[in-house]
């Protein structure tokens, strides 16, 4: 049975150990009873010899303590609780002498029996035994019963019947531990405080007698030093038989070991070491292993070294051992994680920093801008004052004055959000009449949309009576909330073909509520989640302009978000979307600070600058859709319709004529070789910004016949159709971009050989090399000047004349050539035929 070894007890103690041989083991049956306290067999009464078979058949663990003596008696199911060491020589023994380590706690128990005939039930008692060969910590579930003799029913001895119960009470124990490990990773912030929990957990642990934590002091490939951190001492105060043990290693590389400490090893070489500790001085504990510890940002270098103590009273079998690599596992995870913490934490303060120094530089970008657009846009809308400006000049005067109102609108944008983002914006907010201020709002595009061929409903819902609307008082900031409308319909026109948009305000328990519906586009769900985000442009969707920056809807969250509402999307690709803002009720959400006071009396001054702001902004927004009107229109004509707005930010519609020869000065150098050419190229525009359509059309059409369309798709169909001579294209457009048109133009057999120049906002040799590398023949970068978009298109498409005319005379060369071959072979069939004759 297990090790087969026992122990002669000698008097009161136990003594020498001897080998047992299994085969000849001792049972309650073979044993001779003769020299023994109990006598021989024959001798017993009735009771004894009764119980002692019951007994020896039970497959049980079981015992008996038998008279006053308490003679101990088992069987050998039994054996296993009682150990090798102890066998057979405790069988027939006393009880004190079979149980030294125990007497002083079982003795009073057993006597109890003896006397009152009560029996004992205990569970998961820790006993103390020393079964092999060393003391040992034991749990187990036993009962003593009374065993009564059967003649004056007086106690003669007790049965006692036994399950050990060790190995589930150490594993519950040790699970729980891993648990609280494992928990404590979520606590700590630092590797110090997470290895100062950890070690908070072995506290008056029995199987983790002491802890202590060596760490480097830095997690950087510099760091060659180590301290202790953390330990379950008190205040991480050594005993005295540590003392000699290093609180701090100044240089690991080159650190001695001292005796039976050898933690600066276990820092080199990544291997655990097992370590001899003085006996009897740190209780519970002989023995202790270093462990080493390496993290994800260094796995070649040791992090950290765990010590932990060995529970003395326990064997350190391999289920002990597993059990330490599993602890250390969890500290492993734990410190794992907050190094993972830590290194978020610092990408998030460096996100953060830059996004700060993001912010400055749009507010500081966005200031030294107004100052040149103020200059530039003054003097333009004083000179469309004059009524006697030439049409000519009005019309290019117009479309500058257009154009510095969209960057102005991008300008205070991007100045918007960051004053809000750095929080310098500052609010007003009143109670308003929500509806009729949207219904205001959103009216400033009715012209545009039915320009457009698309239905504007406003369906603005007002408040039955004057008592509910001050009951459910709606508070918004002016300019804010004109803001959110005229970029929420904007949109919405800007993506919507076919149909219309609907603006409505109703009342709901929530608050109150504004939506924008469109039957457009649409959008798919994936690209739904990132709408609202800085600068994220909704992909491969069709709209009038591919123009924008992305920031629009991120600025209506915030400014809706400042209000204290929410806005929402839905969408369904193909069928149209819908952005829904919820304001709450009344103004207890909003600063104090912020909220006026029914009573202020608004000062004329700034009632004037408020009136200013909003008009600006809603011609800014007016003309910008203004130039839409023309997307879905090829301009294959001289004329192009083009929107321009008069000082008043009111759209008008005209039509430009072509060219006039009294051109600008600049271009009279240029404009005399027009007459050197016997036919104009046929020259293929797509550009969907009408402006810059105009004008492109403007500087080529005296040295082409320029056919314009408003996107890739058109041009296509269009090059397809007439074959021109050279093609001039934007990349941002919509339905077919620059790059698929070039991809498509290239891969037609009819269309290959037509020359290609791209015009794109994107700077940098990049791009230049990524559209020539497309198949391009040349690649123009806006801004550009008019000479040099000229003489490049031009040039190019000279070249491309060039070529053809060489391709067409190498064409006849070699028809030629044939031709005097076949003549050549004739007439010397001939004179051979000839000859042949003579």
């Amino acid at each position: 049975m297990g090790d087969n070894t026992c122990v002669r007890v000698v008097d009161d103690g136990l003594a020498t150990t001897e080998p047992l041989v299994s085969d000849q083991l001792v049972t309650l049956m073979n044993k001779d009873w003769a020299d023994s306290a109990l006598g021989p067999r024959s001798t017993w009464n009735n009771t004894l010899r009764v119980a002692v078979d019951i007994l020896h058949h039970s497959s049980f663990p079981g015992a008996m303590y038998w008279g006053s003596d308490m003679i101990f008696l088992y069987n050998t199911a039994y054996l296993p609780v009682l150990g090798p060491n102890k066998h057979p020589y405790c069988l027939g023994a006393p009880a004190h002498r079979v149980w030294p380590e125990l007497w002083s706690e079982i003795k009073g128990m057993l006597q109890n029996v003896f006397d009152t005939g009560e029996s004992v039930y205990v569970a998961d008692a820790l006993l103390v035994t020393q079964r092999h060969g060393y003391v040992e910590e034991s749990y187990f579930y036993y009962t003593c019963s009374p065993i009564f003799l059967e003649d004056d029913r007086t106690v003669a001895g007790i049965w006692n019947t036994v399950i050990e119960s060790t190995d589930r009470v150490l594993s519950e124990r040790r699970l729980k531990t891993l648990s609280a490990l494992g928990a404590c990773a979520t606590n700590a912030t630092s590797l110090a405080e997470s290895a100062a929990l950890a070690t908070d957990v072995f506290k008056g642990h029995k199987d983790v007698p002491f802890a202590l934590v060596y760490m480097r002091d830095s997690t950087g490939v510099l760091s060659n030093s180590a301290s202790i951190v953390s330990s379950t001492f008190d205040d991480n105060v050594l005993p005295k038989c540590l003392d000699h043990v290093p609180r701090t290693i100044t240089d690991i590389d080159s650190a001695t070991d001292i005796a039976d400490w050898p933690i600066a090893s276990v820092f080199r070489t990544s291997h655990e070491r097992e370590i001899t500790l003085p006996e009897n001085e740190i209780p519970g504990a002989s023995r202790a292993i270093a462990y080493p510890i390496s993290l994800h940002s260094n796995k070649f270098q040791v992090q950290a070294v765990v010590v932990m103590g060995i529970n003395k009273q326990r064997e350190f079998n391999t289920t002990y051992r597993d059990w330490f690599h599993l602890l250390l596992s969890q500290i492993t995870t734990a410190f794992t994680t907050i190094e993972a913490k830590e290194d978020e934490r610092k990408r998030a303060q460096m996100l953060a920093q830059l996004d700060e120094a993001k912010t400055v530089f749009f507010s500081n970008v966005s200031h030294e801008f107004r100052t040149p657009l103020t200059l530039m846009m003054a003097p333009l809308e004083d000179a469309l004052l004059d009524m006697e400006l030439p049409q000519e000049h009005r019309e290019k005067l117009s479309m500058m004055y257009r154009n510095g109102q969209r960057l102005m609108k991008l300008v205070n944008t991007l100045l918007e959000f960051s004053r809000i983002e750095a929080g310098r914006h500052v609010a007003a907010f009143a109670a308003t009449d929500l509806s009729a201020f949207t219904k205001e709002l959103a009216s400033s595009f009715e012209s545009t949309a039915k320009q457009m061929g698309l239905t504007l409903t406003l369906d603005c819902e007002s408040w039955p009576s004057r008592e509910l609307a001050e009951k459910e008082a709606v508070y918004v900031d002016a300019d804010m909330w004109e803001k959110i409308v005229l970029n929420l319909v904007s949109n919405a026109i800007k993506f919507t073909w076919e149909g219309g948009v609907t603006v409505s305000t109703r009342r709901t328990k929530e608050g109150a509520q504004m939506t924008v519906t469109d039957t457009g586009v649409g959008i798919n769900r994936e690209q739904q989640t990132k709408l609202f985000e800085r600068f994220y442009r909704v992909e491969g969707n069709r709209g009038r302009s591919q123009e924008g920056t992305g920031i629009g809807l991120a600025l209506v969250k915030e400014l809706v978000k400042l209000h204290g509402g929410t806005i929402t999307c839905t969408s369904v690709e193909g069928a149209g979307s819908a952005f829904t803002i919820l304001l709450p009720y009344g103004c207890e959400h909003l600063d104090p600070a912020q909220v006026k006071d029914e009573s202020t009396v608004e000062s004329r001054a700034e009632k004037e600058k408020r009136l200013s702001a909003i008009s600006d902004a809603r011609a800014q927004y007016s003309s910008e859709s203004a130039l839409w009107i023309n997307k879905n229109r090829s301009e294959s004509s001289g004329t192009v319709e083009f929107a321009s707005s008069d000082h008043h930010g009111t759209t008008q519609h005209n039509s430009s004529e072509p060219v006039p020869d009294n051109s600008p000065p600049s271009e009279m150098s240029l404009r005399h070789k027009r007459k050197v050419l016997k036919q104009k190229l046929n020259l293929l525009l797509a550009d969907d910004n009408a402006d810059m359509r105009q004008y492109v059309k403007s500087l080529l059409d005296p040295f082409f016949n320029v056919t314009a369309v408003v996107n890739g798709a058109e041009a296509l169909q269009e090059a397809q159709r007439t074959i021109p001579d050279v093609v001039l294209s934007d990349v941002m457009m919509p339905v077919m971009d620059g790059f698929q048109l070039l991809r498509a133009l290239r891969s037609n057999l009819r269309t290959v050989g037509i020359p290609i120049v791209l015009l794109s906002a994107r700077a940098g040799l990049e791009s230049s090399v990524e559209g020539l590398e497309a198949g391009a023949d040349d690649y123009l970068v806006k801004p550009f000047s008019a000479r040099e978009l000229i003489a490049k298109v031009r040039g190019t498409a000279h070249l491309s004349t060039l070529r053809r005319k060489i391709a067409e005379k190498e064409r006849l060369q070699a028809i030629y050539k044939q031709l005097v071959m076949s003549v050549t072979d004739q007439i010397r069939a001939g004179l051979f035929s000839g000859q042949h004759h003579e």
